[in-house]
């Protein structure tokens, strides 16, 4: 079974700051371009930071907390599953 939650903005709206420029695009199983030099491995808290754009062309270990303040797709053409603690 599944939860999922949202978090609802005040009257006035969410504080979001100013866009940073995205990075190419990488992929998930590229370690060297997408994670210097090391994939995330099974539990670990995982963050795409602002300026990374990454392409999930694998299915990943189960991962503890993904937070995604840039750009994570999923590439097309295959079943792939993104499992977390998490998902921010």
């Amino acid at each position: 079974m599944y939860s999922a939650w949202n978090v609802q903005c005040p009257p006035r709206g969410c504080d979001v700051p100013d866009a940073a420029p995205l990075g190419n695009a990488t992929l998930w199983s590229d370690a060297a371009a997408s994670w210097r030099g090391r994939k995330p491995a099974a539990g670990e808290d995982v963050t795409i930071n602002a300026t990374q754009y990454i392409i999930l062309d694998e299915t990943p270990p189960k991962l503890g907390r993904l937070t995604i303040i840039g750009r994570l797709e999923f590439r097309d053409g295959a079943n792939r599953r993104l499992e977390a603690d998490a998902i921010v």
